[in-house]
């Protein structure tokens, strides 16, 4: 596929699943060899490692919201920069729900294979998140 297509994979990826909450299209465009490089153990490959992962997202910050800076793609790889907003109600990272708003800044890389994310890169702003939400660190 072109960069362009792979762009657009991501882009609905943002767009129609995160901030629209279509976990259906997940099956679309999320491989089934699917390698997350930020694992969380036990949980299954795939798509469905990628719903859980979500789910628990929209668990924490129901309201969740990614408004994308940029994105770049050069052959498989696609970079997206991008800023999350979204109110604490559930636990996250060991952190019991506050309902504090948080703004945290973000870079994620993507390898897609064949129109589907193949790989995933995370690279959040976890220490600023974590301050927000505790007020200390």
């Amino acid at each position: 596929m072109s960069e362009t297509e792979n762009k657009i994979v991501i882009t609905r990826l943002f767009e129609e699943i995160l901030n629209r909450r279509k976990l259906d299209m997940l099956d679309d465009i999320v491989a089934a060899d699917y390698i997350d490089h930020y694992p969380y153990p036990g949980r299954p490959p795939g798509p469905a490692r990628v719903r859980i992962q979500m789910e628990n997202l929209f668990a924490a910050f129901p309201d969740v919201n990614y408004s994308l800076e940029d994105l770049v793609a050069e052959g498989e790889l696609v970079a997206v920069r991008y800023i999350l907003t979204g109110t604490h109600e559930g636990k996250v990272m060991g952190v019991e729900p506050t309902g504090k708003h948080v703004t945290v800044r973000g870079m994620d890389f993507f390898r897609l294979s064949g129109g589907l994310i193949a790989e995933y890169w995370e690279c959040l702003d976890k220490l600023s998140l974590l301050r927000q939400l505790a007020g200390r660190l």
